[in-house]
């Protein structure tokens, strides 16, 4: 117990040095949780945003389909099974040139069921009249290319006979969605026009699953799961994850350099006590841990101040959200709001608040290790000499 006491008298016989120590590593700790917490929400409001708008339970692709390829297109549809779930969703695409206020702009058309319940898309939008058909866009493509509500777009595309045709569209609906993957150079319309366009019956090129139904095994389809799916958001976040630790690196490094320079400034300025202390029968083992110990309160110490204007930052942040600038938008980064809400878990607070009293227990014992071999009666005249081998 008296060695805690000593310790702890020492650390705050520091005065403004050890408050110093205690504000920048209570930064630290607020900051580092705070970004990660950031991270972890966007990954999780993507994710949600994804599983909404777009993949629900999965996707089952036709065989020839490659979302990086517009070209395959043209031959990736093929007849909906019979076995699928009642929720289960058809989409047909195809490859189609817009003429938007007279330019020329490659897209994709997509055909989706008017009724469909699964995904958060506006389908309801949506006619199944031939006269005048009525599609709907995201806010990037009407912004890119100056669509407006009600404008009519003429399209082009080739069906499934490989002839090229062309009509008009109507906007009916400008939305704006979180995932760019169903909004950049698309237009969607109901699935009966685009069967008709396509020439085309009972046919689709990805069949959107229902949480709750079963895996199949179709023919000419493959299954991808969420996970799958969202590989490209998480690859995102991990990258980012990798840039952040570099600012990591450096706010730790700030702090526990400050910690590591107060203990050697402390060694040296304290050899006649540290040779008192020994001549009165302290082994250096527990002159040691004195001071490792000092090192270890200020972590502590550090971690308490933290807690007092973390905490309440955090819910704050937590219960109100980020606003994000609108070129996040422009940029096309996936599940990213206008507003993003970060999410800070037990492990995330417990594993930044190990991971610091680690790195300062190691800084504070370094300096403490030449205590190991100081002649006391060269401490006690204030020289710092080592014992002889």
């Amino acid at each position: 117990m008296y060695i805690f006491k000593l310790a702890y008298r020492n650390l705050f016989g520091k005065g403004l040095r050890s408050w110093l120590n205690f504000l920048i590593l209570s930064f630290a700790y607020v900051v580092i949780i705070w970004m990660q917490g950031f991270l972890v929400g966007m990954q999780h409001q993507a994710a949600q945003a994804m599983i909404q708008e777009e993949i629900a339970g999965g996707q089952y692709w036709e065989e020839n389909y490659d979302p990086y390829d517009p070209y395959s297109l043209d031959s990736a549809f093929v007849k909906v099974p019979s076995k699928i779930g009642i929720f289960d969703v058809p989409i047909l695409m195809s490859r189609a040139i817009a003429y938007p206020q007279g330019q020329m702009r490659a897209i994709v058309l997509k055909g989706i069921d008017s009724k469909q319940k699964l995904l958060t898309l506006p389908t309801n939008t949506l006619n199944k009249s031939t006269d005048e058909i009525i599609g709907f866009i995201g806010t990037r493509m009407a912004k890119d290319n100056n669509i407006k509500l009600g404008d009519h777009i003429t399209i082009r595309w080739k069906n499934a006979n490989g002839a090229y045709d062309a009509t008009e569209i109507k906007i009916g609906n400008i939305s704006k969605f979180q995932s760019p993957s169903i909004d950049n150079n698309q237009i969607w319309i109901s699935y009966e026009n685009m069967q008709n366009l396509m020439k085309t019956e009972n046919c689709a090129t990805i069949i959107v699953k229902d949480m709750n139904s079963p895996i199949q095994n179709f023919a000419h389809w493959n299954f991808k799961d969420p996970e799958f799916l969202m590989k490209d958001i998480t690859q995102m976040i991990k990258m980012k994850s990798v840039g952040s630790s570099i600012f990591y690196f450096i706010l730790l490094f700030l702090a526990v350099i400050s910690i590591f320079d107060t203990q050697v400034l402390s060694l040296f300025r304290r050899r006649k006590e540290m040779g008192t202390m020994m001549a009165l029968g302290l082994t250096r083992t527990k002159l040691i841990v004195i001071y490792t110990l000092e090192g270890f309160l200020n972590a502590i110490v550090a971690a308490f101040i933290g807690a007092i204007y973390g905490i309440p930052l955090l819910y704050y942040s937590a219960k109100n959200g980020i606003g994000m600038p609108e070129m996040t938008d422009d940029f096309g980064i996936a599940g990213i709001s206008t507003v993003l809400y970060p999410i800070f878990t037990l492990k995330l607070i417990l594993g930044t608040v190990i991971l610091i009293f680690i790195l300062v227990i190691i800084v504070s014992y370094l300096p403490s290790k030449k205590i190991a071999k100081l002649k006391p009666t060269d401490a006690l005249r204030g020289k710092w000499t080592i014992k002889e081998n």
